[in-house]
């Protein structure tokens, strides 16, 4: 909510520009593997909120995919490249438990519990980093009960996802199960409505607005690009800064992420194709 896509400003940025009578139309400009459902969802609620009342226009980039896909599914046209990577819609759940570290640490973790799950995912803390990790594994129970969570998480998915591309429930199973597709597949699926770019996409908005091609507009890009001192210091003495943007770290990311949402379903494309996206 507060990293990644920032949901929370994002959403207040989408209201502002729905709302405002000096925008004729929105262009949502996609590149995400997906993640926290919550922020997804949050946004997705605020384009379905507002669908209707000007147009949206949805250009993926390179990856739209999971919980990048259920940022699109509300626009009132899709737009992606030949090979953007689309669709996976699709929920998956990990669980990182402590198989000895705490004692190769010297840690020791005590509790005491009234009722069968109330340990269920009690973690740990590691030291330096503020993430925990759970003491055991799942057992088959606490395995049924995350089955459910997730087969209802995405059951949701598939119906939102049915209701905003306008097709039948059954035919976006067909292509759900988590697999991806290149933007030309995905249009083919129903999943995208026009292979092109962002200037497509902005050319789409304008048309759907009511703006002729010889009318003059201005465009305005929300939310503002940042100013990251930091970076821009060390960019002036010649360090490579994109060093910060390596698959190592987008990999350590993953990790953390993963970490920080143990046990939760997650809308995410599978980690080998972290390395398409662009992280900010």
């Amino acid at each position: 909510m507060e990293t990644g896509i920032k949901a929370r400003k994002l959403v207040n940025d989408i209201k502002w520009a729905m709302e405002s009578k000096h925008v004729s139309a929105v262009v949502l400009r996609v590149d995400s593997p997906g993640g926290d459902a919550l922020a997804s969802d949050y946004i997705a609620e605020v384009m379905h909120q507002f669908k209707g009342k000007k147009p949206i226009i949805v250009s993926q980039g390179a990856v739209a995919g999971s919980g990048g896909y259920w940022l699109s599914m509300y626009g009132d046209t899709i737009v992606a490249a030949p090979g953007t990577i689309t669709g996976s819609i699709g929920v998956i759940s990990s669980w990182i438990y402590d198989k000895g570290l705490k004692d190769t640490l010297g840690i020791n973790v005590d509790l005491v519990k009234k009722g069968k799950f109330a340990d269920f995912g009690y973690p740990f803390m590691l030291p330096i980093i503020p993430i925990g990790l759970p003491l055991n594994p799942l057992d088959n129970e606490q395995k049924d009960i995350l089955e459910k969570y997730i087969m209802n998480s995405y059951e949701m998915f598939t119906k939102k996802v049915a209701e905003g591309r306008n097709v039948p429930v059954d035919e976006i199973k067909e292509v759900a199960q988590g697999r991806i597709w290149s933007g030309l597949d995905g249009k083919e699926k129903k999943l995208v409505d026009v292979i092109g770019g962002l200037q497509d996409a902005i050319n789409i908005a304008k048309e759907k607005a009511g703006i002729t091609n010889d009318e003059k507009v201005q465009i305005i890009q929300l939310p503002r690009p940042e100013f990251n001192l930091s970076l821009s210091l060390l960019g002036m003495i010649g360090v490579d800064t994109e060093m910060f943007k390596s698959k190592e770290n987008i990999l350590l990311n993953s990790v953390k992420m993963r970490l920080e949402n143990n046990g939760k379903p997650m809308f995410t494309v599978p980690v080998e194709f972290y390395d398409q996206v662009i992280w900010k």
